[in-house]
C-alpha cells in the first residue's frame, strides 16, 4: 500500500509531470550566484525517472540543468563546468556519498549542496556537518526539494553580496 494521498508514476507523493505550478515558488527566473547568467544546477540522482522529473522542473524555472547518474560523474561535470548549486542523491554511490560530497566542496568550498536521502537512517545533521547546506529525507514533496535548491542560491548570492 502506498502512501496517503496517492502516488505518480515516480512513487512520489503530490508529484506532477510539469513544474508549471511550482515556478510560483521560485518567484522569477533563477540567476547565478554572481547574477551575471541562469543559474546552473548540477542534478545528480540516481533514479532515472525522478531526474527526468527534476530536470524538467528547475529547467521550466530558469535553471541551467546538468543531470548525472553516478558520483564519480557528478564530480568529474562539476569540474569541467562549475555549477551554482548541487543537488546530490546519497543513493548514487553507496558508501561513497560523502566522499563525494567532501570532493565537490574541496573544488568549490562556497557552491550550496542539498542532499537527497531515500534511508531514514541517514543523519542530516552529520552531511550538515561533511557541507551540505540542506538534507531532505525522500520521499519528500517536490515543493520541499525546489525550496531548498532556491534557499540555498538565494543564500549564498546574498553571502557573496556582502563580502562584495
Amino acid at each position: 500500500m502506498g502512501p496517503p494521498g496517492g502516488t505518480t508514476a515516480t512513487g512520489w507523493s503530490g508529484l506532477t509531470r510539469s513544474g508549471r505550478n511550482l515556478v510560483g515558488t521560485f518567484g522569477r527566473a533563477r540567476y547565478s550566484r554572481r547574477m551575471d547568467r541562469r543559474a546552473r544546477l548540477l542534478l545528480a540522482e540516481a533514479n532515472p525517472a525522478l531526474a527526468a522529473l527534476l530536470g524538467e522542473v528547475f529547467t521550466e524555472a530558469g535553471f541551467v540543468v546538468d543531470v548525472v547518474n553516478d558520483g564519480a560523474l557528478a564530480v568529474d561535470r562539476f569540474m569541467r563546468i562549475p555549477s551554482d548549486v548541487v543537488l546530490l542523491d546519497l543513493g548514487l554511490t553507496v558508501g561513497r556519498a560523502g566522499a563525494i560530497l567532501i570532493q565537490l566542496r574541496r573544488i568549490d568550498p562556497d557552491v550550496p549542496v542539498v542532499v537527497l536521502s531515500g534511508e531514514l537512517e541517514d543523519d542530516p545533521a552529520g552531511w550538515i556537518a561533511c557541507g551540505a547546506v540542506a538534507c531532505l529525507v525522500k520521499p519528500t514533496r517536490l515543493e520541499n526539494i525546489a525550496r531548498a535548491v532556491d534557499t540555498a542560491l538565494t543564500g549564498t548570492r546574498l553571502a557573496l553580496d556582502r563580502t562584495a
